[in-house]
């Protein structure tokens, strides 16, 4: 009876094992996945960032751009003052 008994014990060390070594394979599989996942997020944060940095530039062009129009247009109604007020 003894020996089917350290069968018996043996069989559920070995399962035990298997489990274990089963649980460390999902674990690795899990942090690589996670790695991966991770690298994925930091990829799309650039992308971001320069999409942001891109659309702030160009918002900046735009603003650039108005504020050139509107001193133009005050040298322009500033000239025309001049004229009209020297005749």
């Amino acid at each position: 009876m003894k020996i089917l008994e350290v069968g018996a014990e043996e069989g559920a060390a070995q399962s035990g094992n298997e489990k274990e070594e089963s649980t460390d394979a999902e674990c690795k599989k899990e942090e690589k996945d996670l790695d991966k996942a991770q690298e994925k997020i930091k990829q799309a944060q650039e992308e971001l960032n320069k999409l942001q940095v891109k659309e702030e530039a160009t918002e900046a062009e735009e603003l650039e751009k108005r504020a050139k129009t509107i001193a133009e247009n005050e040298a322009e109604e500033e000239e025309d003052e001049k004229l009209s007020g020297g005749k």
